[in-house]
């Protein structure tokens, strides 16, 4: 189960990754975001190169599993892939392969059409979109769409417009209270520290709107230490 554990924590790192621009994060890009991630959040030292080696023990398919030593660095996997325990990861990771061998007959069926569908939606979007781009700009605590209009906007402020950053990507003031994770045990909420170094809190994943700098989810640490104090 270690193996799949390393393995589902190298492919939340790549995600993550790729949501910040990088198109195909390499795994020693990957290590290096899991070293400072785990260090920084969990306070849990592990070099990046130990983490690939663990990665590369994984991917041998003659390894029926892998040896990490550590708790706390198990610990700190689990968290980061968002479960209480090693006990809580196994369980549902069984729970997920039993439904996984259940529907995948019936999901290869629907991917045809599917792939057709998305051929057509994809075209008439081609044809439809006109040539002056949607733009939008952050406002005190959401994005809004604007026009081009330089005497109103730096140039650095504006971005294309996207609707799921309008529809969910929000600044908010998060108290004790707040839920910050789903029914399912994923985060709502992830962090960063603005140009003034203060920790600004927010509904969705990416970017920070002043800084650029990728966004980290919410841990019951810094919930803690930061948010509860």
């Amino acid at each position: 189960m270690l193996k799949s554990l390393i393995i589902d924590a190298f492919k939340k790192g790549e995600k993550h990754l790729k949501n910040q621009g990088i198109a195909s994060p390499t795994n020693t890009a990957i290590s290096e975001f899991l070293s400072t991630f785990l260090t920084d959040d969990f306070k849990t030292p592990i070099s990046s190169k130990t983490l690939r080696n663990y990665y590369k023990s994984a991917q041998d398919s003659s390894e029926r599993d892998i040896s990490i030593s550590r708790a706390d660095v198990i610990q700190s996997l689990c968290e980061f892939l968002n479960y209480e325990s090693f006990k809580d990861y196994s369980i549902q990771h069984r729970l997920n392969e039993t439904t996984s061998n259940r529907f995948i007959k019936s999901k290869t069926y629907w991917v045809i059409g599917g792939v057709a569908i998305g051929c057509i939606v994809l075209l008439f979007l081609f044809f439809y979109n006109k040539t002056e781009p949607r733009l939008m700009v952050w406002d005190i605590d959401h994005y809004k769409e604007v026009k081009l209009d330089l005497e109103l906007y730096d140039l650095k402020d504006l971005k294309y417009y996207k609707q799921e950053r309008i529809d969910h990507f929000k600044k908010v003031l998060p108290d004790c209270n707040y839920a910050f994770f789903n029914d399912d045990g994923s985060v709502k909420i992830w962090y960063g520290k603005n140009r003034a170094k203060q920790l600004e809190y927010f509904t969705d994943l990416g970017l920070h709107p002043e800084t650029g700098k990728t966004l980290k989810p919410i841990t019951k640490y810094m919930i803690k230490t930061h948010i509860c104090e």
